[in-house]
């Protein structure tokens, strides 16, 4: 990104954020980013060695775009607890939580998911995708720990799906819901990790399915999850384009990075493939949400597995990410507008 565009960036940010700064809300590993939510560092994340997407328009959507944009990292400590908390959204232009019964919608951004079947909830969210290729490594009091993460993963009773959640570490975090007999298609994993200091792990797509679900909004139904139907077959749709080159292209927020979803009862729902951690205070000290801190002193963030994704190369072939951190005030001002000009989707209903 040039000095241009990332100003450009910055101001619109700025702007948007002064006219929905609130006060700090406690840090939660919900899956979602709260406005305002207690993060104290955030950067943003490119992947410039990423295939670049081949039919990406001069009007692509976020400023600064290239390749398959931009992702976020935050991190942040809980003032009361001294649990530390991270959020990481991968590129929109990588993937998203967007997907569609024959696999052939148009994505919003950039990019056409690669391969005949596209994009599915149950044959590319469920089961499949994950942080990371490798293990995802955090350098800690209690040396290196390693792990994957599914993004999501079935909950079945009686051979029946009857819940979708975020999957955590294999056989440790995220247990099973009271009465379901088994995890289905789950493949996280873990070396050197005491896992009790893994507190939460949660996921975007599992909080969509919690604020929508039965136990939610109910615009998702039991049988939903159980069959992959309604809006788990084919998800809410974005604002887009209806004519000229870009017809079918998202009309992002005016922040320059968001989806405006198109039906006003999904005003809140998460585009963005996200992970979210909470961890034993054990595990870091004041060092974890210092901007100061080089971030490879405490991590070393591994490529992402989505399959299929749009078009790159390979299946988790988006390169090593490069952070540049957003330096105070931007970055709670970023945090007030919750990333996503919440506001903004909120004015829809």
């Amino acid at each position: 990104m040039n000095h241009l565009s990332r100003y450009l960036l910055l101001a619109a940010v700025a702007t948007l954020a002064a006219g929905v700064l609130q006060p700090a809300v406690a840090l939660e590993a919900d899956g979602r980013l709260t406005p305002g939510e207690g993060y104290s560092t955030v950067y943003l994340v490119d992947f410039p060695s990423a295939p670049q997407v081949t039919n990406m328009p001069a009007t692509a959507g976020w400023v600064g775009a290239t390749g398959v944009g931009q992702g976020r990292l935050a991190l942040g400590t809980d003032p009361t607890s001294g649990n530390h908390f991270m959020y990481y959204a991968l590129p929109k232009g990588y993937v998203d939580n967007t997907y569609e019964a024959t696999g052939n919608d148009i994505p919003p951004i950039v990019g056409t998911y690669e391969g005949s079947s596209g994009h599915k909830m149950g044959t590319g969210l469920i089961g499949s995708d994950n942080f990371g290729i490798d293990p995802f490594e955090l350098y800690t009091t209690d040396g290196e720990y390693r792990m994957t993460v599914d993004y999501l993963a079935d909950v079945k009773t009686s051979g029946t799906r009857t819940d979708i959640m975020s999957a955590g570490i294999k056989g440790v975090n995220d247990p099973l819901p009271a009465g379901a007999s088994q995890w289905d298609r789950r493949d996280g994993n873990k070396k050197n990790t005491d896992t009790t200091r893994v507190l939460q792990i949660a996921t975007s797509m599992e909080w969509n399915l919690d604020t929508y679900g039965p136990t939610g909004s109910g615009a998702i139904s039991a049988d939903d999850i159980a069959t992959l139907s309604g809006y788990l077959d084919n998800s809410p749709d974005v604002v887009r384009q209806t004519t000229g080159p870009d017809a079918g292209l998202a009309i992002l927020a005016e922040d320059g990075y968001s989806y405006q979803p198109a039906d006003p009862q999904f005003a809140d729902w998460i585009y963005e493939v996200a992970y979210e951690f909470e961890f034993d205070a054990s595990l870091f000290g004041a060092e974890w949400a210092d901007p100061t801190t080089p971030l490879h002193t405490l991590m070393t963030l591994a490529p992402p597995h989505a399959s299929p994704n749009k078009g790159l190369l390979n299946q988790g072939d988006i390169g090593e990410p490069v952070f540049t951190l957003i330096p105070e005030p931007s970055a709670g001002l970023l945090l007030a507008c919750g990333l996503a000009g919440m506001a903004l989707r909120r004015r829809l209903s």
